[in-house]
């Protein structure tokens, strides 16, 4: 019975202990741990329920998690097909459903920071393309044809072949040819029309105005030059008129009206030379009869200009001048008297306006606004005019305004801050005292104050914010179990809140609580106690059933809990550690196996310090820091990882290059080489890629099409295209090799079957046999060796000197084949007349095997 019994107790504390494990593992998220446990504590209990339950909740949970990952994995990649057919609408929905099942994964949200970017960029591109064309349409309304055509060419870099762009283009040439062909026929004209020519000139607008009905210019030209020749006619008439009358003037002694009369005859015909004579003739006599009296007229207007401005000094000058050439004429003599005595009252004027002026400017700058006032007004008195003395009189007087209005809302602010602070309104008060600073902030008074009245607020606050924080914290140490330190939370408050009655109640209740408690408290710290030790010792199984028990007497106890979760992280841990060596070690192995010993040592030290006790690790790694050690191993390791970097690189093989050459840094760490490569790989790997604007998926999907129908030319090179641009790719490469097998597989026409070189240039022709002109016909060449760069062959056929039809055969590099076929079956010109094949490589020769034609 005994013996029974103790079993029962035995199955009984096994199973508690997987129970609480069990707990504590899924409190982790260790769900695979967390069920290994609970079918432990079910295989002791079967009948029990509550580790079914979490059985099967754990289960759902893992399904759940997988279907979660399994639905979120389809959605990226249709979110990425979605980007590359620009459906961005479409992309965003499929990220935003991924992220409803995976919040803030770092993947999707990098996708959609790129189709953000990709989408916006796309309207930027169609924004900027519609900007050029209505920059284009406004040009071409304001016949700036050539600045049209610029607007439109760069749309067209943005929007290729356009038919709106090219239409307008084709537009602007138009208008440009028959602009310039008018443009030189008004230059003729005007040539004419300059030349004196005006009747064929008259007829060279004629004959425009005839062509380009709806320019005006033509039309406007030729009523000038009708007006032109009318005038000429009247021109003549009045010259002979005015020559008549200045000669009747000049034989009356009147020269300066026989002037007048000349050289209005001279504004009619400048270059009539006899009457520039006579201008030059009467111009000498007028001048020498009223040389003098023209140079007293001259000095006595400049004087009486400088008198009436006030210039009394200067004019003083010329009346002299004046007296010594006239000495009677009383006029200047009464202006030299008074000019005289007006500039010494003058120079006393300026002498007190300039003292006036420099002590007002003094006041004005150390703002001294009434002084400098006083002073402003006194030198307006004197210069009544002065704009600038009047600007700085309205100053000073805005600044004694605005000193007398700061200073009355400043007593207001201080009067209204006392008042409030008298009837303890301290708040209002400290915004008074403060609308009194910003007015005047260096004012002591206000700045006591002010200080006085914050300090209050803050004291205030900070004995708030105490009782709060005491009662917030009695309220949390209650919830956790401190009931002692609760209540002296609560004590605490009371000394700031003596009247509040929650803290007293507190104190009460916790009172009875503590008392209640002290009785189990001793038990419960017995069985700590115990869990101590034996947690001390590494009796982990043992200390979970001690702490088990405290948990029984106070089930809410935190500190318990937190030792139980402890020990069952000690336990994971535990098993985790042997877990993760042993898969540590495994890894290192399998590292070591690959060649890599720089990160086998770093994976063997990482197992080494999870178990430092163990061997083997340490034992491996002291080998491989040997090998490491040795520079002839190191340098061939090298040069085999490049070798097989390089020969990867070279047939686009970009993921395994990738591997190698970062196998070849580990054994030389410093060479530039592998790293220049590592860049120019990841740059491939991660920019879009396409030749002449067919990406992979597109290939590939015309590729399949034409394969199915059977036409194995065209598949073959859309195959070639999608393994050009993805060669690891296994789908594209079986493709390649069917369309190539399918073509090979007809009846063949060898055409050449020798080592060639194939060069650029007039090309090299063959001639074609009549079992090679079928309607199914592609052709196949097979080179030497793969290409040193992508190229292509224009392959041409005709007859005689004719050249009937051609196709382009696509020279690019992959990791499959050096054969290269095209279909000529099916193309224009390809008929059974056809003589001969013409190959032209470009961009350089191309080394070859032989040129065979298959087809039924």
């Amino acid at each position: 019975a005994e013996s029974r019994w103790a079993e029962i107790m035995r199955k009984e504390n096994n199973y508690r202990l997987w129970i609480a494990q069990g707990d504590s593992l899924s409190n982790l998220e260790k769900w695979e741990q967390a069920v290994v446990v609970f079918t432990k504590a079910l295989q002791v209990k079967p009948e029990e329920n509550y580790p079914k339950q979490r059985l099967t909740f754990i289960n759902t949970l893992l399904n759940n998690r997988k279907e979660n990952q399994r639905q979120f994995d389809a959605l990226l990649v249709s979110a990425r097909q979605n980007m590359k057919k620009a459906a961005w609408d479409a992309a965003r929905n499929d990220i935003n459903e991924a992220l409803k099942l995976i919040p803030n994964d770092s993947q999707a949200l990098a996708i959609l920071r790129q189709i953000e970017q990709a989408e916006h960029d796309e309207k930027a591109s169609i924004a900027q393309y519609l900007t050029l064309r209505s920059l284009g349409d406004s040009l071409m309304k304001e016949g700036a044809w050539q600045q049209a055509i610029d607007a439109y060419t760069e749309a067209l870099t943005i929007k290729k072949d356009d038919p709106y762009a090219k239409g307008k283009i084709t537009e602007a040439k138009a208008e440009i040819k028959k602009q310039g062909e008018y443009l030189a026929g008004i230059n003729n004209a005007e040539r004419l029309m300059k030349a004196g020519q005006w009747e064929e000139s008259k007829q060279a607008y004629r004959l425009l105005a005839e062509k380009y009905p709806s320019e005006t210019l033509p039309r406007q030209k030729i009523l000038i030059i009708d007006s032109l020749i009318t005038d000429k006619h009247k021109k003549e008439a009045r010259v002979s008129q005015l020559l008549h009358s200045g000669d009747s003037l000049m034989s009356a002694n009147k020269p300066g009206e026989a002037l007048e009369k000349y050289s209005h005859a001279l504004e009619l015909k400048p270059k009539d030379t006899q009457i520039r004579k006579k201008v030059d003739l009467a111009q000498q006599k007028f001048q020498e009869m009223n040389a003098e009296e023209a140079l007293l007229s001259s000095w006595r207007k400049e004087a009486d200009l400088l008198f009436s401005n006030i210039k009394y000094d200067e004019a003083s000058t010329l009346y002299s001048k004046i007296l010594k050439l006239r000495p009677n004429d009383v006029e200047a003599k009464r202006k030299l008297t008074l000019s005289d005595s007006l500039n010494k009252v003058m120079l006393d004027l300026t002498e007190k306006t300039n003292r006036l002026k420099l002590a007002a400017d003094r006041n004005f700058e150390a703002r001294k606004w009434q002084d400098a006032l006083d002073n402003y007004q006194q030198l307006l008195a004197l210069t009544p005019n002065n704009s600038e003395v009047s600007a700085r009189i309205e100053i000073c007087r805005r600044e004694i305004e605005n000193e007398i209005r700061l200073e009355n809302n400043f007593k207001l602010w201080m009067r209204e801050g006392d008042s409030l602070f008298a009837i303890q309104q301290i708040e209002d008060a400290a915004s008074r005292y403060q609308q009194a600073l910003q007015l005047k902030p260096e004012n002591t008074e206000a700045k006591s104050k002010h200080d006085n009245v914050i300090g209050i607020l803050i004291e205030r606050k900070l004995k708030e914010e105490q009782y709060v924080q005491l009662i917030k914290e009695g309220d949390s140490l209650e919830a956790l179990g401190e009931w002692i330190n609760a209540r002296q939370r609560f004590e605490l408050s009371l000394q700031i809140k003596p009247s509040e009655t929650y803290p007293k109640q507190k104190v009460e209740s916790l009172g009875k609580i503590i008392k209640d408690m002290e009785a189990k408290e001793m038990a419960f710290e017995a069985a700590m106690q115990k869990g101590e030790t034996a947690l001390s010792n590494g009796q982990l199984e043992k200390a979970l059933e001690h702490f088990a028990s405290a948990i029984e007497i106070k089930p809410e106890n935190i500190k318990a809990r937190a030792k139980i979760n402890e020990v069952n992280a000690k336990i994971a841990e535990r098993i985790e550690q042997d877990r993760r060596y042993s898969m540590l070690i495994s890894k290192a192995d399998s590292v070591y196996s690959a060649g890599d010993l720089n990160e086998a040592v770093n994976i063997y030290k990482e197992a080494l310090s999870i178990k430092s006790s163990e061997n083997y690790p340490a034992k491996r790694i002291s080998q491989i820091e040997k090998e490491i050690s040795d520079k002839e191993f190191m340098e061939n390791s090298y040069v085999r990882a490049l070798a097989t970097a390089d020969s990867c690189f070279d047939v686009r093989l970009y993921n395994d290059a990738l591997k190698a050459y970062l196998r070849a840094t580990h054994f030389k760490p410093q060479e530039t080489y592998p790293h220049e490569k590592i860049k120019i790989i990841n740059e491939i790997l991660t920019k879009p890629r396409a030749v002449e604007g067919i990406t992979y998926e597109r290939a590939l999907e015309s590729a399949l099409r034409d394969e199915a129908a059977g036409r194995w030319g065209l598949a073959f090179d859309n195959y070639l295209i999608a393994i050009h641009l993805e060669p690891h790719r296994q789908e594209a490469a079986d493709g390649l090799k069917r369309s190539l097998a399918a073509a090979l597989n007809d009846t063949t026409a060898i055409i050449e079957k020798r080592s060639l070189t194939l060069n650029p240039g007039a090309g090299n022709r063959f001639e074609l046999p009549a079992v090679a002109r079928s309607s199914r016909a592609i052709i196949v060449v097979t080179l030497s060796k793969q290409p040193a760069e992508d190229s292509k062959i224009v392959v041409n056929y005709g007859k005689g000197v004719t050249t009937t039809g051609g196709i382009v055969l696509r020279i690019l590099k992959n990791p499959v084949t050096n054969t290269f076929i095209g279909q000529l079956g099916g193309q224009v010109g390809w008929d059974d007349d056809n003589r001969w094949l013409n190959l032209i490589p470009e961009p350089g020769n191309l080394q070859v095997d032989a040129i065979i034609i298959t087809g039924r």
